[in-house]
């Protein structure tokens, strides 16, 4: 009796993995083979579907092909002193698949575009009010280059935070891998 136990279990031990699910622990956006950016189950995720959908909530977990979130659905409710506050008004379990994935937001830093554009307006600003205080002409022969090179300054900061992607767009470039 004790042999055929002994039996039982070392063979429930070989089949285990066999009927165990394969579940991932990140998942990978890469680029060119590189790893740009790592998400791992219990942390948040933005994406834009295939269809133009955004989609963001808490990354629960990986399975093969899919990604199992969950939505939170949050509003505004008002307070006795006339605030609002944010609330949950709902949570949702949602899955998709990783081919309906068309894009995942970048993480910007604008440090630069925001110096420029600050640094700009603020030496147009200063550059005014020293010409005033002068009693000179503000938008004088003298003065207008100086007016001109900071608003300039500006507009090149601007135009730059512009025209930077937003997105990573899934397909040639970047795709989607998962640690097993």
């Amino acid at each position: 009796m004790f042999d055929n136990v002994k039996k039982l279990s070392i063979l429930l031990l070989c089949l285990a993995p066999v009927f165990a699910q394969s579940q991932a622990t990140a998942l990978l956006l890469k680029k060119n083979n590189k790893t740009i950016q790592r998400y791992y189950p219990g942390r948040n995720i933005s994406f834009i579907t295939a269809d133009k959908m955004p989609v963001n909530g808490r990354l629960d977990s990986l399975i093969r092909d899919s990604l199992f979130l969950t939505y939170f659905q949050l509003v505004q409710v008002p307070t006795p002193w006339g605030t609002y506050r944010t609330d949950t008004a709902g949570r949702y379990a949602i899955a998709f698949n990783m081919a309906n994935v068309g894009a995942l937001p970048r993480k910007r830093n604008r440090w630069f575009e925001g110096t420029l554009m600050t640094g700009g307006l603020a030496y147009t600003v200063l550059n005014l009010v020293n010409t005033v205080r002068e009693n000179d002409p503000p938008f004088g022969k003298d003065n207008i280059a100086n007016i001109i090179g900071g608003l300039g300054t500006a507009a090149v900061g601007y135009t730059i935070a512009k025209l930077k992607k937003s997105n990573y767009i899934l397909g040639k470039t970047y795709r989607l891998a998962v640690i097993e």
